[in-house]
């Protein structure tokens, strides 16, 4: 696209187009997330899910989907601009309406209200969650009646988490464009979930004119079917389960149920329990290795040099100086606790240690940069930019607005703008992790309310409503795990970006698709959702209803965490090894290790590195990749090794969809 089309933006007819797709989009991905089963919907499906990978693959699938229709002439190729629109859209629709969105957290919250009221749903506000004769009307098919009946409860609701997302959403593209810049162009960050946009080029005017577009080309089409047909025994199983469970993820014991594909290899085989001390897994989803293999070499490297000193070479070592008793004996998550929680490593105070080392030196390092957004505050922007004051402008709306609503929630103003601080904080490093390793360490926010409420808090109901409520938000709801309407929208809304800059569209053009499919999914889809689950059956749909959430704010959960005290001597040490590497870095050409790689490689408590991608993961891909490098060069990687990797992720998403249709389809016809 000329520098002229640039400036001039986008047209309104296309907007209109956009919208449209949209809204779309926005009710089939509702739809679909209410019948797709385990372990397809609280592991990889079309939105952020994966865990500490935070894979949102829809667009990938529908830009295939887009070269396809291309290809049989069924739909001219299309301008690369707004390829990009519907790539941007698509992907703000899928983070939200997924499982791992908003139908993961209230799913989980409502048996707060419904089994735990009076020790865990007393502390949640009825326009959080309705009464519990208003969630049970929703039980059974056809019971619309009864949503219109309690519409007085379910309005409240329905605002507060339309809000809740909105606000949350203004808070998080706030930061994405006073980070941007930084990012993206100085910085230039890989962003390896937006590499999905090579896919959206083979839809686009002009582009695979020359023998190596022709040849990525083909190898994404061959790595995409042979991936489908790969995935199709789950769809198979889908439709009849009463056909063996092909690769044993469903029903083995030795698999990770919210996992798939996570081999617990030293439960399956306990003499290797006894041999090696630390907790060792691996992934036979192929789906994780396609993305981290998208990650750079040096992020793979620190991944696996951290893994393995940390987690399987030290505890080794420490056992035979009268640590970690009982080690060789305990299953493969025992080993991780312990080398987690208890002297003396204690690498999740560590881990946290390097998170904190991550935020701070990025802005001292960075200073100048910040403080020249600022300078530039009131300075006119060149066209199709974005003025800086809109960034601190939405990032304070959002800020106040999320104070706001934790303060109506019952949590006191002071602390309420601490909570807001820390979510700051999880958020950037999260992202920063997301931007460069395709993964990110999942930060528990408990632990900075130590000062606030305590080395330890009373078990509920006795902690106060404050402490049960707003440990849960910042360690799980809104931040802190695998539920994603928090985190998703940072991390996402700078693929966006990402995206605009490798397609040539403008970052204020990518904005505006951002804030149009965010406006659309916040009226849309709470609503529908309610709607649909009185319609469907609450408790009769396929997907998973997780369950109560508000146990994560309770004192098991906060209580010796994040190791068994002390621990601060741990974190500490954490912020100087992150600072270490970063000095290491930025001093030495030559030096390899970066430090986020670290920091993921020992985030693996609920769902982090270990559990969910599997420990021998980026092993496994960081040899591969170092292989293909050697022998043939960037060429061989970029014409072969990335477009294989893209062809994976949009096979395996397109099978994800067409497994939620199966089973929509086999529900209908009066499946169970």
């Amino acid at each position: 696209m000329s520098e002229e089309e640039k400036v001039k933006g986008v047209s309104p007819k296309i907007w209109a187009y956009i919208t449209i797709w949209t809204l779309f989009w926005t009710i089939l991905v509702t739809l679909s997330t209410l019948f797709i089963p385990q372990p397809w919907a609280s592991g990889s499906n079309l939105g952020p899910s994966g865990f500490v990978l935070m894979i949102a693959t829809g667009p990938y699938m529908v830009m295939w989907i887009l070269s396809i229709l291309v290809d049989a002439k069924i739909i001219k190729p299309m301008r690369k601009d707004v390829l990009a629109l519907i790539y941007i859209t698509t992907l703000i629709v899928v983070w939200w309406c997924t499982y791992k969105g908003f139908y993961c957290s209230f799913a989980g919250l409502s048996h707060a209200r419904l089994e735990n009221q009076e020790i865990h749903g007393w502390a949640l506000p009825n326009f959080w969650m309705p009464s519990a004769e208003a969630i049970r009307a929703s039980f059974f098919p056809h019971s619309e009646g009864a949503f219109f009946a309690n519409l007085n409860e379910w309005l409240p609701v329905t605002f507060t988490w339309s809000y809740f997302g909105f606000i949350t959403a203004i808070f998080s593209y706030g930061l994405a464009i006073i980070y941007r810049r930084l990012w993206v162009d100085i910085e230039m960050f890989p962003f390896p979930h937006a590499q999905g946009w090579l896919i959206g080029e083979m839809a686009a005017e002009g582009v695979y004119g020359s023998e190596t577009a022709r040849r990525r080309k083909k190898v994404i089409y061959i790595a995409a079917i042979i991936t489908f047909i790969w995935y199709l025994p789950f769809i198979a199983y889908t439709a009849y389960p009463g056909l063996p469970d092909f690769y044993g993820w469903l029903k083995s014991p030795y698999y990770i149920r919210w996992a798939p594909g996570a081999f617990q290899i030293q439960d399956a085989y306990p003499s290797l329990r006894s041999i090696i001390a630390g907790p060792l897994n691996i992934s036979t989803n192929i789906i994780y290795y396609a993305v981290m293999f998208l990650a750079p070499i040096d992020a793979l490297l620190s991944i696996t040099v951290a893994y393995l000193l940390f987690m399987l070479i030290l505890p080794q070592i420490l056992y035979y100086f009268g640590y970690y008793s009982g080690i060789f004996t305990a299953t493969t998550g025992g080993k991780n606790s312990l080398v987690q929680r208890q002297d003396p490593l204690k690498l999740n105070a560590m881990d946290v240690g390097m998170a904190i080392g991550i935020f701070l030196f990025h802005f001292i390092a960075n200073w100048r940069y910040y403080l020249d957004t600022l300078k530039r505050i009131k300075e006119k922007v060149a066209p199709g930019d974005i003025p800086y004051l809109w960034g601190y402008l939405l990032a304070i709306v959002g800020a106040l607005g999320l104070v706001a609503l934790f303060v109506a929630s019952g949590v006191r103003p002071w602390v309420a703008l601490w909570a807001v601080i820390v979510v700051w904080f999880q958020f950037t490093v999260f992202t920063r992790g997301h931007a460069y390793t395709a993964a990110g360490p999942i930060i528990r926010g408990r632990t900075f309310f130590k000062w606030i409420w305590g080395e330890t808090m009373q078990p509920a109901p006795r902690c106060t409503a404050e402490q049960l409520f707003l440990g849960t938000q910042v360690n799980w709801v809104l931040s802190g795990s695998d539920t994603f309407m928090g985190y998703a929208p940072l991390a996402n809304g700078l693929d966006s970006f990402k995206v605009a800059s490798m397609a040539g569209l403008s970052p204020m053009d990518a904005f505006k698709a951002m804030m149009i499919a965010t406006v659309i999914v916040s009226v849309i889809h709470v609503a529908l959702t309610f709607y649909w689950l009185h319609y469907f059956g609450f408790m009769v749909i396929p997907a998973s209803k997780e369950w109560d959430f508000m146990w994560t704010g309770d004192s098991g959960w906060y209580n010796n965490w994040p190791a068994y005290p002390p621990y601060w001597p741990h974190m500490l040490a954490g912020i100087v090894i992150a600072v270490a590497i970063y000095f290491m870095r930025l001093r030495y050409a030559w030096w390899p290790l970066e430090p986020i790689g670290f920091c993921v490689a020992l985030n693996t408590q609920g769902g982090g590195y270990y559990p969910a991608i599997g420990s021998l993961t980026a092993p496994i891909v960081w040899i591969i990749k170092y292989v293909l490098i050697k022998i043939g060069g960037r060429r061989a990687y970029e014409e072969y090794g990335v477009p294989a990797a893209l062809g994976i992720i949009a096979g395996y998403t397109t099978g994800v969809l067409v497994n939620s249709l199966v089973a929509t389809a086999r529900w209908a016809m009066g499946g169970v």
